[in-house]
């Protein structure tokens, strides 16, 4: 990356002197509400060095980034509602992962919880704590979550969404309505509400899809005015 800008510096033939352009952050940026997170972009420059290894031309390799959305799940954007997007990205089932869908954002409301299976997750509040203007719990044991948040980002304010009875679709669903509901009422214009959960989901839900599948519903069943 050189001033927003990605290029090539180890296949283009003049490498030792100049860089070759192939696209730019703006190239990016329908892949995130707020453009494309650092993650996405070092995704972007591993794929751009993959093809240009096997010779495809910078203008290509351009043109693929441009065309490129983002598959189910994964840092998906759903919907743009009252001025707050909503963000699937149920795949970022650790704190590593959740930590970078985070960083995509300048401030979140974030909808996390599930089994951690022992995962610390001091890093992961110590190191996004800034960006949380709140934070929605769902999940059996939320004390992994209600105590690292407590520890290390005492001022944002935390919903848990009582569990229920999720042994049936139904009892699953409505988890999530009250889930996006409950963040819904936590977001702000220009806020992004992120599922990125850090956690799997074996706790409540069939799979990390059903959890992603889910919120979509119950983003889909919002009122307001979508952009």
């Amino acid at each position: 990356m050189i001033d927003g800008i990605l290029v090539d510096r180890a296949f283009h033939p003049g490498r030792r002197t100049s860089a070759a352009e192939f696209a730019t952050l703006e190239d990016l940026a329908h892949l995130g509400p707020q453009g494309a997170g650092p993650h996405l972009v070092l995704d972007a420059l591993a794929a751009a060095a993959l093809a240009r290894a096997h010779g495809v031309e910078p203008h290509a390799v351009r043109d693929g980034l441009r065309a490129y959305r983002m598959g189910d799940h994964r840092a998906q954007h759903l919907a743009t509602v009252d001025g707050i997007d909503f963000v699937d990205d149920t795949k970022a089932t650790n704190p590593a992962a959740a930590a970078a869908s985070l960083r995509s954002a300048e401030r979140v409301v974030w909808i996390a919880g599930g089994d951690v299976k022992g995962a610390d997750l001091d890093p992961l509040i110590t190191a996004t704590r800034d960006l949380l203007a709140g934070v929605v719990l769902v999940g059996i044991d939320p004390e992994p979550f209600t105590a690292a948040l407590s520890r290390h980002a005492p001022e944002v304010p935390v919903h848990r969404v009582d569990p229920g009875d999720t042994d049936d679709v139904a009892g699953r669903s409505r988890l999530m309505d009250d889930a996006v509901q409950a963040a819904r009422a936590l977001a702000s214009t220009g806020d992004v509400v992120l599922l990125a959960p850090a956690a799997a989901s074996i706790d409540q839900f069939r799979d990390y899809a059903e959890r992603g599948d889910l919120f979509a519903e119950a983003v889909a069943r919002l009122p307001g005015e979508r952009t």
